[in-house]
């Protein structure tokens, strides 16, 4: 790199049971993440036969990822467990009581709305699609707050 860091340029993912590796495979890609899936392709594309349960720490942890473990057919590929990134974090104190993770809110389903600590109605507005690198298209819901313009909890939980 420019900047003196050295990057690895290689990622290489293993497969490994009772502490022996069964499998490894090596990829140009820069997050485990993205090479779940490449990984369990050629995986199965060997004569070797695919793991019952996989077991994979929280960087492996995506929409993309559990998508692809579930299957077309809405029957697993196989058991899995495999954390998303933010799941020990989310386990904390200071995080169950900051004001500006909306998880902590109050939300009515059956209209689709949430309730911000301050009481006022944060609603649905639309829908909106995003690719990421590896091409996964994933929807996620908007919502608005009626108004947050004489909020005194404004600057705490908004960017």
């Amino acid at each position: 790199m420019k900047n003196g860091q050295l990057k690895a340029g290689y990622n290489v993912q293993m497969g490994t049971e009772n502490q022996f590796i069964l499998f490894y495979t090596i990829h140009q890609r820069p997050t485990d993440t993205r090479c779940f899936i490449p990984h369990s392709e050629k995986l199965s594309s060997t004569s070797l036969p695919m793991p019952k349960t996989v077991i994979a720490d929280a960087g492996y942890g995506s929409e993309e990822n559990y998508v692809y473990a579930v299957g077309d057919e809405k029957e697993p590929k196989f058991d899995f467990l495999i954390p998303y990134g933010s799941y020990i974090q989310e386990k904390t104190r200071k995080y169950k009581n900051d004001i500006k993770n909306a998880k902590n809110w109050t939300y009515r389903e059956q209209d689709d709305y949430f309730i911000c600590p301050n009481g006022r109605k944060v609603t649905f507005r639309k829908y909106q699609n995003k690719k990421n690198r590896s091409g996964y298209e994933q929807s996620f819901k908007i919502y608005e707050c009626e108004d947050c313009t004489d909020c005194p909890l404004k600057a705490k939980c908004t960017k």
